[in-house]
């Protein structure tokens, strides 16, 4: 087995109008590398994006991994247009 998929994980992105993206991510990566990934499906810039994840806002720096995000999990989208 190649490590370089091992690590990826799904989450649904969910946001107030109630659309939801599929978006396949690296464990290992940022909310901010995530925000980059949910612009090209969303068309929302980064910037202009909120991550809430359990409830709290997550900084851009912030690993996901480290914040417990797993498999299957859901993170939700707040526009904040800037």
């Amino acid at each position: 087995e190649d490590s370089i998929t091992e690590d990826l994980i799904s989450l649904r992105v969910s946001t107030v109008s109630q659309l939801s993206y599929e978006i396949s991510i690296d464990a290992n990566s940022t909310f901010g590398e995530l925000k980059m990934m949910i612009a090209i499906v969303s068309g929302i810039e980064a910037m202009e994006q909120r991550l809430l994840f359990k409830g709290k806002e997550r900084e851009d720096k912030e690993y996901l991994h480290m914040i417990g995000v797993g498999d299957g999990d859901k993170v939700f989208l707040l526009q904040d247009p800037a």
